[in-house]
């Protein structure tokens, strides 16, 4: 026996349109950030797909589940192509500054913070986001070159004394007495020495009986 009401079909009836609106709506706004976005053509619809997204929301008095369906949408869409954020940073820019009734609202806002912390990388300059996140502008990181001494003893080899990137030295273990003994390494010598002795006393042993 089918234990749906008629109210559990028609939500999910409609959430499956408005699913279908998202998907249908969103491949558009990125096609337009591949294009030139100062293109009047692009412009204007980009203006026009972003009031049609913000109409969806405000279908219904209660439109925080709405915007969870986009934001749950734009989580699975950047999950598998990060390329789309800058996308959908800049519509939820839009949406927010549009869409004064969800101030107060703290599960639209986790879900924008759980959103921008995964996928952003803090350049856009969103500013009605960024002030409805409470968040602040992050500076680009410049690049630098870090000397070798500074992180080589990250590379060394404990037991052997020896570094990764010299593959073509040849160490031999028993013989190489001028390696610098360290606790890990007397501990491995010992440890193989009890093996190798173990193995000739279970040899004799053996032979005897």
């Amino acid at each position: 026996m089918n234990s749906y009401s008629s109210n559990d079909i028609n939500q999910k009836l409609v959430f499956n349109l408005i699913n279908l609106t998202f998907s249908s709506l969103c491949p558009t706004l990125f096609f337009i950030t591949q294009l030139d976005s100062h293109n009047l053509i692009c412009a204007a619809t980009e203006t026009y797909v972003y009031k049609i997204i913000n109409k969806v929301l405000h279908l219904s008095s209660d439109n925080s589940l709405f915007w969870l369906s986009l934001i749950n949408f734009a989580h699975d869409v950047c999950f598998t192509d990060i390329t789309w954020c800058p996308m959908f940073e800049k519509l939820f820019d839009y949406l927010v500054s549009n869409s004064h009734e969800i101030i107060g609202d703290t599960l639209v806002k986790s879900g924008l913070e759980a959103f921008v912390s995964t996928f952003s990388d803090g350049k856009a300059s969103l500013d009605a986001l960024r002030i409805f996140l409470d968040l602040k502008h992050v500076d680009v990181v410049s690049y630098s070159t870090i000397a070798k001494s500074e992180y080589e003893y990250l590379y060394n080899c404990g037991l052997l004394g020896r570094k990764p990137w010299a593959a073509n030295e040849q160490v031999s273990l028993e013989t190489s007495s001028n390696l610098p003994r360290s606790p890990e390494r007397k501990h491995y010598i010992v440890n193989s020495a009890r093996k190798q002795s173990v193995h000739v006393d279970d040899f004799e042993n053996d032979s005897f009986n």
